[in-house]
């Protein structure tokens, strides 16, 4: 026959579960925390790279533009002599 010491009450077995579930929440909460916070800087390290190839455009455009104006001013240099 079981002794008192081995046999749990569902008290002692509802507290243990209890237990187990607060350990498990803490490192869900835990773990998403990260995860977020990981997510976050990842979204603005792309942010950042979009924003870099955004101005590179930019530049591009405008160097584009200057030498369209350039030559511009060349053919007509040329032409009026």
């Amino acid at each position: 026959m079981a002794t008192t010491t081995t046999v749990k009450t569902e008290k002692e077995i509802k507290a243990a579960r209890d237990k187990r579930l607060k350990e498990l929440e803490k490192a869900t909460t835990d773990w998403a925390d990260i995860e977020i916070k990981r997510l976050k800087n990842e979204v603005s390290y792309l942010k950042d790279i979009l924003q870099g190839r955004t101005g590179a455009k930019r530049i591009a455009n405008q160097n584009v533009s200057d030498a369209s104006a350039l030559v511009v001013d060349e053919i007509s240099q040329f032409l009026t002599g």
